[in-house]
């Protein structure tokens, strides 16, 4: 059953965590993420070590937001965002194939492309459509601390983020607890991304 008081603590912080969302000075990474435990290439520093690796990415990604093909009214639906958010992982996975590195295990490459998709809010005043999408639209990021969290407000959480897991496992549990932390916002306010400010200011994490 889920904790009620901590769903009444994510109600009665709603303004505060889309506060944080909004203050873009509160994040100083390059890329939205400021360790990479747990993330092996093979390689350490430039060019192929993980942070390397994510930055040069993050970069190439932030260029197409102002190509002319891209298409920012997609993003204004859920429907949109979701194959966007598909073409980042395809993205993601593709550089690391490309550069001949050990492929990530895909719950590690889901929680580095949604902290950059997180990260991309301190370009709110250069692509304010973007980022309003995201505050809509975005994923919470399924780190431990914010899995443990949401399994005390949600029912049946699959398991997730296990090293052992399939890829095919991984991507049916995360698009499952992700459509619940979407039906949870729909009941109680806000939106996924909101859930993921929410819960690491309680949690005090860091990526």
């Amino acid at each position: 059953m889920p904790n009620q008081q901590l769903i009444d603590d994510y109600v009665d912080n709603l303004v505060q965590a889309e506060g944080w969302f909004d203050d873009v000075d509160n994040d100083k990474t390059y890329g939205g993420v400021s360790t990479f435990q747990g993330v092996e290439t093979g390689f350490t520093g430039e060019p192929n070590g993980p942070q390397a690796v994510h930055k040069g990415w993050a970069y190439r990604e932030l260029k197409k937001l102002s190509e002319e093909g891209f298409d920012v009214n997609a993003l204004d639906s859920t429907e949109g965002f979701e194959r966007w958010h598909a073409k980042l992982i395809d993205s993601y996975e593709a550089n690391y194939e490309r550069k001949g590195l050990k492929p990530l295990p895909r719950h590690t490459v889901y929680r580095l492309v949604d902290l950059f998709v997180k990260w991309l809010r301190v370009y709110r005043k250069e692509y304010p459509a973007v980022v309003a999408a995201i505050k809509r639209h975005a994923h919470v990021v399924l780190n431990e601390p914010n899995r443990n969290l949401i399994s005390e407000i949600i029912d049946d959480c699959p398991p997730y983020g296990s090293s052992t897991q399939s890829t095919e496992g991984a991507v049916r549990s995360y698009n499952d607890i992700q459509n619940k932390v979407r039906v949870f916002c729909q009941q109680r306010g806000g939106s996924p991304i909101i859930v993921d400010v929410w819960a690491r200011n309680r949690n005090h994490s860091g990526e």
